[in-house]
């Protein structure tokens, strides 16, 4: 460019940092364009992820789905009666705990 007889350089050197005006216009939509193109990436990945663990562990699960069922019915069904037990005991031990704090204490 000549300016008053004088040429200047329109481009800028290498190692001189861009202000913000002067900085190359990237669009706001290509950006969001790449951030959804991540999310959906990522979305995709676990979905396929889930997929192929759900179908490997329907291949490889040692028993049928209704065995399956009946073995963790008969385990909660122990465990429920294993608490109602261990609960039971405990409230005998502190009615007599009780009973025996209830009871008059000869005078000192």
């Amino acid at each position: 460019m000549c300016l008053g007889g004088k040429t200047t350089q329109t481009h800028t050197p290498a190692n001189r940092r861009l202000s913000s005006y002067e900085k190359p216009f990237v669009s706001e939509r290509s950006n969001k364009e790449a951030e959804m193109n991540k999310f959906f990436n990522f979305i995709a990945g676990a979905t396929l992820g889930a997929l192929v663990g759900a179908s490997v562990a329907i291949l490889l699960a040692p028993t049928s789905g209704d065995e399956l069922q009946a073995q963790i019915k008969a385990q909660v069904e122990q465990i429920q009666l294993e608490v109602k037990t261990a609960a039971s005991n405990r409230r005998s031990e502190l009615e007599n705990q009780l009973s025996t704090l209830r009871e008059p204490r000869p005078p000192a």
